[in-house]
């Protein structure tokens, strides 16, 4: 008996040991991604990029498996004469501001090449609109000259933006850009989270950011990097930290209104009264376009510049609905809400130092 005993004891610890050890095996990973949090995110983002990739590929194979290819026998279409096809190659280009907002850059050539008015002729009821582009182009680029010049400036950023097909809420942050060499520190205040901050310092940290979660989680994960350009932070922000700033933003309203005077595609352009930004005189411009083709990711642009500064202080644009839905007025433009931007508080009187754009600034909790 006492043998028995002595046997199913040590059998019992033996047991025990093992499952010990199977439990410290798969908890090692756990404690060790939780130790090297910029670890997991590449990771995770490796992850996600193999999917996307993967889901591209399927879709690109179901187009192409959907196509019916032509029949040998079938005779070959009579070729075109030269100089009557249209060119198939679009005009379009993606631009990157971190707080972009404008109206859809225009997709179209050029008006010869559409059956439409010559390249070089303006319409009458174009003279206007050419006149008040123009005019919008020129104070944008004085503008961007003269704010380049600010060493650094200080903002309470608004913003909000459908991501996919979600809008998210209206987030409010604070803000702190310094422009030589380009940082960029940002910190959740009110709206989905409070408390998170994000550093970025062009040419460190091989293009990453360095975030800090907010509530409990910036309590039990400590800073770590992410890549600025990845799937992570893209699936928060509709556009780069890379490109943050109000120079970003005057920078992207600037190639709009010259891509659409050098192909003479004229949104309907009119200037309001001027309105307030934060008690912050602007002059106020309306972008709108009735043809989808020639704009088909923005419908309506609402612009108001600074006119100490002139550079925008508050973009709202606005997509097209979705087929089907007929909506007008006010009920279209909340439907067809897709990008909202503010900037209030604007602060540029040198008050920032290189400590504001630092890790190691006592006010900030990325060596915590």
């Amino acid at each position: 008996m006492a043998t028995l005993i002595a046997y199913w004891k040590g059998s019992t610890r033996r047991r025990l040991l093992k499952g010990l050890a199977g439990l410290a095996a798969c908890l090692a990973p756990l404690l060790w991604l939780a130790l090297n949090p910029s670890a997991a995110v590449r990771i995770i983002e490796w992850g996600l990029s193999r999917k996307r990739a993967n889901r591209d590929a399927t879709i690109a194979a179901v187009s192409q498996r959907s196509e019916t290819p032509a029949s040998a026998s079938d005779p070959a279409p009579p070729p075109a004469p030269s100089g009557s096809g249209r060119s198939q190659t679009s005009t379009s280009s993606v631009l990157l501001p971190a707080i972009a907002a404008s109206i859809g850059v225009p997709r179209i050539g050029n008006r010869l090449a559409d059956g439409r008015q010559p390249v070089g002729a303006v319409a009458k009821a174009d003279e206007h609109k050419l006149e008040l582009l123009q005019r919008v182009c020129d104070l944008l680029k004085t503008g961007r000259d003269r704010f380049v010049q600010i060493p650094a400036y200080s903002a309470t950023f608004i913003k909000r933006e459908r991501i996919g097909s979600d809008l998210t809420e209206l987030t409010t942050l604070e803000l702190k850009v310094r422009h030589q060499p380009f940082a960029v520190y940002l910190k959740w205040l009110e709206g989905r989270g409070v408390g998170k901050e994000v550093l970025y310092n062009d040419g460190e940290n091989e293009g990453s950011m360095l975030v800090r979660l907010g509530g409990v989680k910036g309590r039990l994960i400590p800073a770590f990097k992410l890549d600025a350009g990845g799937v992570l932070a893209m699936g928060e922000s509709r556009y780069p930290i890379s490109k943050a700033g109000i120079i970003g933003l005057t920078e992207s309203l600037i190639a709009h209104r010259e891509q659409e005077l050098q192909n003479q595609v004229y949104a309907r352009t009119r200037q309001e009264a001027d309105g307030f930004c934060d008690g912050r005189r602007c002059a106020v411009y309306v972008f709108e376009f009735d043809d989808k083709e020639r704009s088909p990711d923005y419908r309506k642009s609402i612009q108001y510049l600074d006119r100490q500064w002139n550079v925008p202080l508050q973009v709202e644009n606005y997509a097209w609905p979705e087929p089907g839905r007929h909506l007008e007025g006010a009920a279209l433009d909340e439907a067809t809400l897709i990008e909202y931007y503010k900037y209030s508080n604007l602060v540029v009187d040198g008050h920032l130092t290189d400590d504001d754009f630092s890790p190691s600034n006592p006010e900030y909790r990325f060596r915590r």
